[in-house]
């Protein structure tokens, strides 16, 4: 059997078409799973984030920091901090903090989308919970706001 040497070396054009696919396989499995991963971790922070913010407005009322309470409002994508008992959008003194890429809903006990907590004791205006959805992942959490002002 005689051999022709210029078929010997080298790689045909199928096996490196093969071999670039496979790696385009892999790569592309691999960028899914970390924008995934990725996704997960921001929505574990927004909601660490949520609970963080109604926490340290429930402490700010209960520490009497001043002589009046301290409520949040919800609103589709961001939360307000505000002094006093009534929500004012044009208060100066508001805090907006927004929580990009996330869905707020408030579904309290007295209809409103308002928490406002009670001097000395922390005691929340009304109880309920707040979903927190990431439509990228297509899951939601829930918040439950407690009697006692405690957050589940």
């Amino acid at each position: 059997m005689i051999c022709n040497s210029k078929y010997k070396n080298g790689f045909t054009l199928i096996e490196l078409l093969v071999v670039v696919a496979i790696f385009g396989l892999l790569i592309t499995v691999t960028i899914t799973s970390l924008i995934e991963y990725r996704d997960i971790q921001v929505a574990k922070s927004s909601v660490t984030e949520v609970v963080s913010i109604i926490k340290e407005t429930r402490q700010k009322t209960v520490a009497a920091e001043t002589i009046t309470q301290f409520g949040v409002y919800i609103a589709s994508s961001s939360l307000t901090v505000f002094e006093g008992n009534v929500y004012d959008i044009s208060n100066l003194t508001n805090k907006t903090f927004s929580i990009p890429g996330m869905s707020l809903s408030a579904q309290f006990s007295d209809g409103s989308s308002t928490l406002i907590f009670t001097r000395l004791t922390g005691e929340p205006s009304a109880t309920g919970t707040i979903d927190i959805g990431y439509p990228r992942l297509n899951s939601t959490t829930t918040i439950t706001i407690k009697e006692a002002g405690l957050i589940e």
